[in-house]
This record gives structure tokens, C-alpha cells and sequence, in this order.
């Protein structure tokens, strides 16, 4: 008995078994190229199943020096930038809303503003007596002026004013720049 088979597609009949150079070792087909089922991608291509996707990092200074922002990958940290300078303010920190960021704790993992907090300077004035006693005080922000004090009394003598470091402070010009005492200067009534 003649037995006949009919002839299909090699696929139909060879299990296929590539050597190394990705030919069948059964029938002698080459192996079809790898591509992914209806795309033009080529395996080189294909992304390595680490997610590649970034965020921008934005630094609002709040009127501060100007900071450049970051394009950081997702789940990594944000490099700590370069302090920024505010005329007569101190940095106080990089806050997210109300909590301060942490550069070597947090991760980004979307884009994300991060804002400068700052503290306004401020310096104390001491109003003292010849002797050294304290009158009041007050505090003013960098390069602000004092508030003249009402005049104290003094039996038999008259404000002269007040001075620091023996020259006279002109309230209406002078300002502050760092924290200062005020003393008193008194001259003796002459009766005539």
C-alpha cells in the first residue's frame, strides 16, 4: 500500500530546531526575524522593562535668586540645589506645601513645584540709660528704621538723645543693620 501525504507549509510539519546560526536543523528554513505582532519594532528597540519616564522639578523662589529646574526619572531624588540669596530675608528651607522636602529621603514621581521658605531678618534695638539700665526695646527688619521711643525724664537734666557709640542716631535717616543699644545722653540744667 502506497501511502501519500499531501504537502503543506513546513510550520505545519517541523517542530523547527535552530541552531546558532538560526537556521532549522530539521528542514534547512531560516528563522523568521522576532517582532512583536503588529508593530515595525525591531528587538534593539523595545524599551528593557525599566521605566524611563521623567518629571520636571520646578524652584519657586519666591523672589529669591533664580534656581534652574531638574528633569529627574521617575523614583529617583532631586539633587539638593544651590542656596538662593533674598535681599534682607534667610533662607529657611525647600518646602512642599507645608512640609519641608527632604533631598536625601524623597523621590519624584510626578512634576512637582518645590518652593523656598524664608525667614525676614530682624535685628534688636536696646534703649538704655547712661548707666546701662534698660528702657525698651523694639525689633526692626534689616534696613529698617527705629521707632523713636518717647523722651524719658531725668530730674534737673534734658535729653540730649540718644546715640550709639557716642555719635547722635538721626531716626528720620539712619537704619539698621545689625542688632544695636541706644544709650542716653543727658546735660544738666544751669540755673541762672
Amino acid at each position: 500500500v502506497a501511502l501519500s501525504l499531501a504537502l503543506t507549509s513546513c510550520e505545519t510539519l517541523c517542530p523547527h530546531k535552530y541552531d546558532d546560526s538560526g537556521v532549522c536543523t530539521i528542514c534547512g528554513q531560516e528563522k523568521p526575524e522576532d517582532k512583536p505582532s503588529g508593530t515595525d519594532e525591531k528587538p534593539e528597540d523595545k524599551p528593557s522593562g525599566e521605566d524611563e519616564t521623567t518629571f520636571t522639578v520646578t524652584f519657586d523662589t519666591d523672589g529669591g535668586s533664580e534656581i534652574p529646574s531638574q528633569t529627574v526619572k521617575k523614583g529617583e531624588k532631586v539633587t539638593k540645589p544651590a542656596t538662593p540669596e533674598k535681599a534682607g530675608y534667610e533662607f529657611a528651607g525647600w518646602y512642599v506645601g507645608d512640609e519641608e522636602w527632604s533631598f536625601i529621603g524623597y523621590t519624584v514621581t510626578e512634576d512637582m513645584t518645590i518652593t523656598a521658605k524664608w525667614v525676614r531678618i530682624t535685628y534688636d534695638v536696646r534703649f538704655v540709660d547712661e548707666n546701662g539700665t534698660l528702657i525698651s526695646t523694639q525689633k526692626v527688619e534689616k534696613d529698617g528704621k527705629i521707632a523713636k521711643p518717647a523722651d524719658p525724664v531725668k530730674d534737673g537734666c534734658f535729653l540730649v538723645g540718644w546715640f550709639k557709640g557716642g555719635i547722635a542716631w538721626n531716626f528720620d535717616e539712619n537704619t539698621v543693620t545689625s542688632d544695636i543699644t541706644l544709650k542716653t545722653k543727658w546735660v544738666a540744667y544751669v540755673a541762672y
